[in-house]
């Protein structure tokens, strides 16, 4: 059985002349929490499975080169696996990314599938391994709302879009509802099920994380993750502590060897 993950996330913003690592609610609204190496430093001392390095590449904010900069600084002095991703949208830019020494990128999920090409070509060029996909939704009735898209998605023909990016090399899916995105309110744990039905492929769930309960609840109902970047924030919240407990619920999580 493979053991689940605890993901933390930096999201790195410009402020002012510097990147910075930022938490967010809603995708908006962000908030500056320090630099981004500090923060990597502190999770790669609490012993993070793997850490998630998010370039938030809209224009203006932080452009990809010198995001890439940053990330292979952070690359240089890790001995945990990062996934990154922001910006990814065509082949070349998988190869930017994958060129820092990362070990996964993240691609987003778009509802009219156009950056399936780049999938693809990932797949093909770095292993099915290598690639996260990301489902950034809001839920409104019984549609679903992916970010930017103003078309909603019932359950059936929105699994049905996850599975061709799975068909086309995506190794892992990483759900996130955008409304409880640093929320605080709880995981969206709603489409595990659905997905693990229809596809079984690993999922990692993000955003609204606030207790250790939260962490539990999503990996027993089958999530192969969970992904924060709110909670581990937060100074008082340890990634070994929340390892322990989560451990003694007979949840398999990797132990530590001290």
């Amino acid at each position: 059985m493979l053991r689940k993950r605890l993901i933390p996330r930096i999201l790195v913003q410009r402020y002012k002349s510097n990147l910075v690592a930022v938490i967010s609610r809603k995708f908006e609204n962000f908030t500056v929490v320090g630099d981004p190496q500090s923060q990597f430093k502190i999770l790669q001392a609490n012993k993070a499975d793997e850490v998630a390095v998010i370039n938030l590449h809209r224009s203006g904010i932080t452009p990809i080169p010198e995001f890439l900069k940053l990330l292979k600084d952070i690359v240089r002095s890790s001995s945990t696996p990062i996934t990154s991703g922001g910006g990814i949208k065509l082949p070349s830019d998988v190869d930017k990314f994958m060129n820092s020494g990362i070990e996964k990128m993240s691609i987003p999920i778009l509802s009219d599938r156009s950056n399936l090409h780049t999938i693809k070509y990932a797949s093909s060029e770095y292993g099915s391994q290598s690639i996260q996909v990301c489902l950034d939704y809001t839920k409104n009735g019984k549609f679903y709302f992916l970010r930017n898209s103003k078309n909603g998605l019932e359950l059936k023909d929105l699994l049905n879009l996850i599975e061709n990016y799975f068909m086309e090399g995506a190794g892992e899916i990483v759900l996130t509802d955008i409304d409880k995105d640093g929320s605080k309110l709880g995981l969206g744990v709603e489409l595990i099920e659905p997905i693990k039905s229809y596809l079984n492929v690993p999922i990692i769930v993000a955003g609204g994380a606030c207790s250790i309960n939260d962490f539990a609840s999503a990996l027993g109902l089958g999530a192969d993750g969970v992904m924060s970047g709110t909670y581990f924030a937060k100074k008082d919240h340890s990634l070994i502590q929340l390892r322990s407990t989560i451990s003694s619920e007979g949840i398999n999580v990797r132990h530590l060897i001290s």
